[in-house]
Order: structure tokens, then sequence, then C-alpha cells
């Protein structure tokens, strides 16, 4: 045998030995991320890329969590709820729409069932109305929060577009059906009502939703959680939303989950800290939108010759600013209470038309695009607030400079 010859057969045992390590490696990977640890779904699809998007689905099931509770209604009759959130984190951090469990108090006991059978206790950790979003931390039945794991998905704040392909799970812990589609419209807003006394109001609106198309009709779908390819949370289809498209077969309406990175982690920050969560300036803006407006204008309640509106939970007397509001060519947040914040005050009437941070100017045109800012400010952070009052003679600029 020839040197040549013997330098190709050992060139040959190095190309199949390394090939040989490189199968190996990735099957201790995929068996790592899948067996071992599976608890970032995102990581698990990663390395197993061989599974078709119904598999897919049914891992971000395990994600899947069914949160109950009892409450008292108005009579005094003890009520049970049950509804359906998804798990962001591997130590139980669970989010889900808020008027899914608005009726969840301070004094609720709220127990946590998970798809592998465990069974937690829950603390009710934050509300946010704007986006319609609660957070609820999962604990041990004993109170403590060690040991702790969780399957979880990722948010993410990235846009969904026409055509995006969705996987969406539907059901509970028991039983998960997955359904694919594809994104038809986006930035679609939507008002849920309810009655007083007869009298129609907003109870809260929802911008920057999207419908969604299934692949296979809507054969009973009834609501979900909706995620890209990549294991990124995406939004939520439930009982409200389910009522916006009845008369459009196989296309729902789906409320986005694309702020939740904005505040969660700070919620859960705070409860690690033993602190219950508050953000004085975003506290600080009581109002409402130009696409909230006009749901509002069109919901107003006629009592002899004053007009009203419902904000904040009971009807308030109509203003002027808010008529030269509604009628102007204006966009921004307007402020149906003053401001205060510190030592720093707004009148009720102005409107929010755009803030500075980091030297960097950002105009508001809807109430997503102040609180996503406004969020993620942090502590002597400072900023300036730009907005516009109105007077006889048309609409007046103003701005002024604040330390968080």
């Amino acid at each position: 045998m020839g040197m040549a010859e013997k330098g190709n057969r050992k060139l040959l045992w190095i190309i199949l030995f390394s090939l040989v390590a490189v199968v190996f490696c990735y099957l201790f990977i995929v068996v790592f991320f899948y067996y071992v640890s599976p608890y970032d779904i995102s990581l698990k699809i990663t390395f197993w890329p061989f599974v078709s998007e119904k598999t897919v689905g049914q891992m971000y099931g395990d994600a899947i969590v069914d949160v109950n509770f009892k409450y008292q209604d108005d009579e005094f009759v003890e009520q049970e709820i049950s509804a359906t959130g998804v798990n962001v984190k591997k130590e139980g951090v669970i989010v889900l729409p808020y008027s899914e469990i608005f009726d969840c108090g301070d004094f609720s006991q709220i127990k946590i069932l998970t798809k592998t059978g465990k069974v937690f206790a829950g603390d009710f950790l934050y509300a946010n109305s704007d986006y319609n979003i609660a957070i609820i931390k999962c604990k041990n039945v004993d109170g403590s929060n060690t040991g702790i794991k969780i399957p979880f998905v990722k948010m993410t704040t990235r846009s969904v577009y026409e055509n995006n392909e969705v996987i969406v799970t539907s059901g509970n812990i028991t039983k998960t059906s997955v359904w694919t589609g594809k994104v038809t419209e986006t930035d679609v807003a939507y008002a849920v009502t309810n009655t007083d006394n007869g009298d129609k109001y907003m109870e809260y609106c929802i911008e920057e939703g999207y419908i969604i198309k299934l692949d296979y009709g809507n054969y009973s779908f009834d609501g979900g959680i909706v995620f890209d390819k990549n294991a990124n949370l995406l939004g939520f289809s439930h009982t409200d939303t389910l009522k916006i498209l009845e008369d459009r077969a196989s296309e729902f309406y789906i409320q986005t989950a694309a702020s939740l990175p904005y505040f969660v982690n700070s919620v859960v920050s705070s409860y690690n800290a033993g602190e219950t969560y508050e953000n004085a300036l975003v506290n600080a803006f009581k109002g409402f939108d130009g696409v909230e407006s006009e749901r509002i204008e069109a919901l107003t309640k006629i009592d002899g010759e004053k007009k009203y509106i419902y904000f904040n939970g009971s009807w308030r007397e109509y203003t002027t600013e808010l008529e030269h509001y509604y009628m102007a060519p204006t966009t921004g947040y307007y402020l149906f209470e003053k401001f205060n914040y510190g030592d720093i005050s707004i009148n009720a009437g102005s409107v929010v038309t755009g803030l500075t941070v980091s030297k960097v100017k950002f105009d508001i045109e809807t109430k997503v695009d102040l609180f996503d800012l406004l969020f993620l400010l942090e502590k002597n952070d400072q900023i300036q607030i730009y907005y516009k009052t109105f007077s006889g003679t048309g609409w007046n600029e103003a701005v002024i400079n604040l330390t968080i």
C-alpha cells in the first residue's frame, strides 16, 4: 500500500469520525433540550426541526395553564371562574386577557393547573386595562417560590404582517387542539361594550389587533393562544374577541401581545423584591386616544340638556375640550383628568402629542405609542412631554421637562 493511499484512507477515517461526532453532538443537544431540559420550547423546536406544525403546536400547548379562582358576585353568591393563560418564564409567570379574570380580587384563591399534572397556587401581580392583560405568578401550594419549572414560550415586540403564518392552540390542559392559519388584516381596533341600566358604554378598547383566517374552517374553534413558528407569543382569542367576527367564516379577531415585554420583567422584579408593582408615571396619564374617542363619542348618554361619557367606571359630563379634540384634526392622547406627577402637572383637556427620550423625539398618536414608551423608562431618566391645549384661537403647543 502506497503512502498516498494510506494518506487517503486516514483522511477518510478523519472525515467519518468528524461526521459521527457531529451527529452524536446534535443528538445529545436534541435529547438534552427535548427530554432532559424541556422547559424552553423555542430551543426545543430549534434543535428538533423535523416535526410538523401540529406537533409544534402541541409543544406550545405544554406552556398552557388553566387558571381557576372563586369570587362572590353582587348577590354574594360564590362563583367559580376558569380561564386559560400561557407561561412566559420558566419560574411560572402567567399572562392572559384581563377581561377573562376581571372578577379576581385581592382575596381570591388562585389555583393554576399545568399540563404535567402539577398544581400551583397563584399571586395576582398586575393588570392593565389599556392592554387588557393580567399577570399571575405561580407559587407552590405551601407559599414558597422554589423549584418551580414550567415549559414556557417567548414574548416578542415583533409586529405581525399580512400573510404571516400562525399556529393557534385551543382548549385547555386536558385537551388541546392545534390550528394553523395566516394573518389577513392588521392594525384593527375594536371596542368591547357593556351596559349600565340600559345605557351602552365602552368597557375597554383593543388597539393594534389583527385578524387571522384558519386553514381548516372554524370547526368549533372556541378561542385560543396565537404563536409564530419560533415559539413567540403573538396574541389571544378569548370570549370578547370571539364575538367580533361571528359573521365571517374561519376568520377571528386576535388581541395582540406585542406590548408584554415592555412591562412583564419589571412586574416580576418587583414581586421578587417583595414589592407590589406600581408605575406612578403610567398611572398619571388618565384619558384616551383618538381611536377610543370615536367609540366613546358614539356611546354618549343624553340626560336633559347634558351629555355624558362613561370613563373610569362612572358617567362623566362631556366637556367642551373633549368636543374640540373630537372635532379637530389633531392626534395624540387626550387627558380627561389632570396629569399630576410630583410637582409637574398638565391640565385636563390637554392632548399629549410627543415624548423626547434620550434626546430622541417620538410622536404620540395612540395610547399604545405612549404607554409602550412610558414602561421602558427608568429612574432618573429625563424626558420632555409635548402637548397641546385648546383656546379660543385654536390649539397651542407647550412642552415640559420631567425627571423620573
